[in-house]
Formats: structure tokens, sequence, C-alpha cells
């Protein structure tokens, strides 16, 4: 069985999931006459692809789907979304545009040197070369919420006389098809990029990601509630629920099973920068397609679309959370601990670039083979501060301090992380024995310190310097319930109850 076979079992998978849910207590809403509207734009959308004009159809399925995600969504448009029309071979300089409006060159060298010091990517790597590729690659049309721009791809004239494709399965609307035009596939990515439009005109996405912004692991989190609910509603497009009462009784559990199945396949479904990039590039791209997808599908299960615009009021601030929704509902939701080491005096040497926070997926992926998803669960909260040599702009160092759920957690991090971060020169201070009590591990470039719950991983010092340094630290942590300044008329997130 090659990959293709199993990728379509996969979509099958899906499909089965969906069609073997139980049908909804209450009746479902009925279309409305903008969705029967609706429907009318998406026939005549299709007329103008099979005679040719995919760039007038990709027009006309705009128009369309501003009438139908209403009537699923259960919530209106405020105005229409305004539209532009960006050629394909412009899209990597707007993406570039954009970005450099959203990243200030101070932080993306701090992303990049975070990502190098951990050992997720080469030290060679050029990250925002690499990311601009990837995006330019995948991007089929997407919706600025800073200017509260819909960009459709205007694809080449000689484009427009190529006749439609076969039907494109999620897989595929998730990661966007490059050959030719497909109707379903850019109804589906219209219908996804629409819906972040009409969440931002009644949640403001762009004030909701700046919240966030200094916080890598929130960010991520919260790039999973606007991605996953987007999915949701564009599946709901695919199978044809436009009353969008189906697709919120999709299980979870169920999605969850068929997305971890694909996974692992979708940088092989993607072009052939996502083939080659690093999995940590690859998996935070995906993460919030298919993670946030299983996380909004735990929401509705239990309170329909209601549950995600209550998600809006109050966010999820961790990846911890997208993975285990169940820490994120209820009253005994397990939220996040900040931790921040005040005043923070940088080593004899080195200056500090800044601090990131890794959170469970990136230390899942650090770990990998090492205990990966054992030793990342339990994560209670983390901060990373990032150190840069004063004469080797190559040469990094960094400060991890971790706060686990228990202790056993606490020690199954500890294992995997001395396991992964050994050098040969090290291998023997690798524990070989499951940790018991508090330890101290130390080697030539590795300083790993468990006390009880919590656990500080300096690497890329020397021992002297790593004893000195872990000496300033210790005493110099504070641990508070994690909280964020949402946008005035938001809820602050709650803390631990």
């Amino acid at each position: 069985m090659n990959c293709l076979q199993l990728l379509w079992i996969c979509i099958s998978l899906t499909g089965q999931i969906q069609a073997s849910q139980k049908p909804p207590e209450t009746p479902p809403a009925q279309p409305s006459r903008q969705t029967f509207e609706g429907l009318q734009l998406l026939l005549q959308g299709d007329r103008q692809a099979d005679d040719g004009n995919i760039n007038q159809a990709q027009i006309t399925y705009q128009a369309a789907m501003e009438k139908l995600l209403p009537n699923i969504r259960h919530k209106p448009f405020k105005h229409t979304v305004k539209r532009d029309e960006t050629r394909r071979e412009k899209l990597g300089q707007v993406l570039v545009e954009e970005w450099e409006k959203e990243v200030t060159p101070k932080e993306f060298q701090l992303d990049e040197a975070t990502w190098k010091v951990m050992d997720l990517i080469p030290q060679e790597s050029n990250l925002k070369s690499a990311y601009i590729q990837l995006l330019t690659e995948e991007v089929a049309a997407f919706y600025d919420p800073k200017t509260k721009t819909m960009h459709l791809i205007r694809e080449p004239e000689n484009k427009d006389r190529e006749k439609p494709k076969k039907p494109a399965s999620l897989l595929d609307m998730l990661m966007g098809q490059k050959d030719g035009f497909d109707k379903q596939e850019t109804q589906g990515v219209i219908a996804h990029e629409l819906t972040h439009a009409l969440d931002d005109q009644h949640f403001d996405l762009d004030a909701i990601s700046n919240a966030v912004k200094d916080d890598d692991d929130a960010a991520l989190a919260v790039s999973s509630l606007f991605e996953g609910e987007a999915t949701l509603t564009m599946m709901a497009v695919q199978q044809g629920d436009w009353t969008g009462s189906q697709i919120v009784a999709t299980p979870a559990e169920g999605l969850n099973r068929v997305m971890r199945l694909l996974s692992p396949l979708m940088p092989m479904a993607g072009g052939e920068t996502a083939r080659k990039s690093p999995p940590v590039m690859n998996e935070s791209l995906i993460f919030p397609y298919l993670q946030g997808v299983v996380f909004c599908a735990s929401l509705t299960n239990k309170g329909g679309w209601d549950a995600l615009n209550q998600a809006y009021e109050n966010p999820p601030i961790s990846t911890e959370q997208i993975l285990h929704p169940e820490k994120y509902q209820g009253p005994k939701s397990d939220w996040p601990i900040a931790i921040q080491v005040s005043p923070m005096q940088s080593p004899e040497g080195f200056n500090i670039l800044g601090n990131s926070v890794i959170g469970e997926l990136t230390t899942r992926i650090l770990l990998g083979r090492f205990g990966g998803r054992n030793a990342a669960a339990g994560w209670g909260g983390d901060t990373l501060t990032v150190l840069q040599s004063k004469t080797d702009s190559k040469k990094l160092a960094c400060a991890w301090m971790t706060t686990w759920d228990s202790i056993q957690d606490a020690r199954e991090f500890t294992a995997g992380i001395a396991q992964r971060w050994a050098t040969k020169t090290d291998q023997d201070s690798a524990p070989t024995k499951p940790i018991q009590g508090d330890v101290k591990i130390k080697s030539e470039s590795l300083h790993i310190e468990l006390r009880g719950k919590d656990v500080l991983v300096i690497r890329g010092l020397d021992p002297k310097t790593s004893q000195s340094f872990s000496d300033f630290i210790w005493p110099n942590v504070r641990k508070t319930p994690k909280t964020f300044r949402w946008p005035a008329t938001r809820a602050k997130s709650r803390p631990n109850p």
C-alpha cells in the first residue's frame, strides 16, 4: 500500500465518522433564503470554472460563502468582506511584507535562536526564508485580520483554460493542491478563510493574537482555536451541512484518531519544501489545523457553536489545553503556570537574547524517541532564556526552567531531556535507570537539576559557569497562574482553581 492509498483511507475514515454520528436530539435548523441564494451562487461559480474562468469563479465563490457561512455558524457578517486579488507570482512578496509588519527582526532572531539552541533546526538554517517558501507553496487564499482583507490568489491567465480536476479531499483542502484548479477545494479554502473574517468581525482576531504575541506556546494555542474552527466549518461545507447542525456532533475522539493518522503524512502531501523541512516546522504549522479541529469539536460536542463563541471570550492559552481539551473545560481546568526569573542576569561572556515559552507540543517534538509523548505530558509551565556569546554570534546557550503537574512527570522529563541532549562525551551522565528523588546531572555542556516538580536545564555553558548560573536562578524563580490581558470586551483567563 502506498502513501496515497493510505491518505485516501484516512479521508474515508473521516467521512465514516461524520456519517455514523447520532442524529441531533432537536430538529436541525432550516436553511434560510440567504442559504438558497448562496447555493445558486455556488452553481454559478461552478459554471464559470467549467468555462475556464477560474479567477471569476473564485470571486463568485466568495460571494456565495458570505451568504452560506452565517447559517452554518449561526452568526451574521456585519459587513461585506473586503477583497484583494493577489497574483500567484507576487504572493511571496505579499507574505514577506505581512510577516515584517507582524514580526520584528529582533523577535525573529529570538525565534530562530530558540530552535537552534534546542537542536530543533540545523545551525545553518535560515528560518525566515524557509517559512516564506513553505507558505508560498501551500497558500491558496488567505484572510488578513490586520487589513480586514480576503486575498484571493489570482492564477496566471493560461491556467484559466485548464479543465477542473476531480473533487479534492479534506487533506487536499487543508494543504492546498498545486496542479490545476479544483472547484471543491477552492470552495473549501474560501470557506475556511472567510470563517476567519466572520470571527474577526465579532471578536477582533488581531487583538486576541496581540495579547499572546510574547508567548509562543499561547500564540500556538490561540491559532489552534482560530484554525480549528475554520477547519470544522470547512468540513461542514464539504459535506453540505448548510445549517451547521450535523458537523457540531462529529465525535471529537473519532476525529482525533483520524487526525493522528494524518499528521505524519501531511508533509508528504505538501510541496518539496514541506517534505524537506525539520519536523518542528511542519508540526507547528499543521498542529493548529489537525489538533485544533479536534479541540473545537470537543467543545461543540458539548455546547454546540455557542461553546466556540465562548472560547473566544476566554481563549486556550497553552498547547497542553489543545492536546488535552479536558484541561481547558470545566471548573477543574488545569491552567498553566507562568514562570519568571527576576531579576535575570546573564552569565559572564553572554548576552540575553530573550525568553520563550516552549510548551507541551514543542517539548514533545524535541524529545521524540526519548519518551516524547509521555515525557512531555504533565507539563505545567516553563520559560526558556536564550543566551548569545558576546564574541561569537553563532555560539548559543540556554536556561530552561520548567514545572510539572507531578513529581513523576518531572522525573520522566528529566530522564528524557538528559538522553536527548547528552553528547557522545556526556553519555555516562545520562540516566539509565528510573530517577528516584531529586537529582543533579552535570556534564561537559549540560547541567540538569530536578527539585520536586521543578526542573532546570542549562545547556551550552561550561560546568563552572552552569553551576554559578544555576545558583543564581533557583532563588529568583517566581511562579504565578498564567493570565493575559485580552481585549477590553473579553474576559481574562481563569487562574488555576
